[in-house]
C-alpha cells in the first residue's frame, strides 16, 4: 500500500544520506560546492549530475536540476534525528521522489556502479 511504499522510500533516503559520510562523501547543503558561497535560507539549490554536488543559482548551468525546497528542508530537519524518528517524518511525494533519485545517483557515483539490489527490487523500492 502507499503508506508502506512512502515509509520504504524514507528508509532508503535516510540510509543513503547517512551512508555518504561513512563513505567519505558529505553533501554539504549549506554551501555551494563550486564557489563556496553560503546558501541563504530559502535559496534555490541545483544538483549537478556532471559533478555530483549541490550548486547555487549563480554556479548552476543549464543541465543542472533544481532541488525542491521540500528536499532541503527535510534533510535539514531529519539529519540529526535518530534513524527511527527520521523515517517517521513525512515528505511531499514529489520531493520524496526527487530526493530519492538524487541520493541514488550520488551514491552510485561514489561506488562507481549501479546498485544491483535496487535494480532487481525496483518494483518494491
Amino acid at each position: 500500500d502507499r503508506a508502506n511504499a512512502d515509509q520504504t522510500n524514507r528508509v532508503l533516503i535516510q540510509f543513503l544520506w547517512r551512508y555518504m559520510p561513512m563513505a567519505g562523501h558529505y553533501l554539504d547543503i549549506s554551501v555551494c560546492r563550486n564557489c563556496g558561497r553560503d546558501i541563504r535560507q530559502g535559496e534555490t539549490l541545483y544538483y549537478s549530475y556532471h559533478e555530483p554536488s549541490l550548486l547555487c543559482s549563480i554556479c548552476a548551468g543549464g543541465r543542472d536540476e533544481e532541488v525542491p525546497q521540500g528536499c532541503i528542508s527535510y534533510i535539514k530537519y531529519t539529519w540529526q534525528l535518530p534513524f527511527n524518528k527520521a523515517v517517521e517524518v513525512s515528505l511531499e511525494r514529489k520531493a520524496e521522489k526527487k530526493l530519492k533519485g538524487l541520493l541514488l545517483h550520488l551514491v552510485e557515483s561514489i561506488v562507481e556502479t549501479g546498485l544491483q539490489t535496487l535494480e532487481s527490487g525496483g518494483a518494491f523500492i
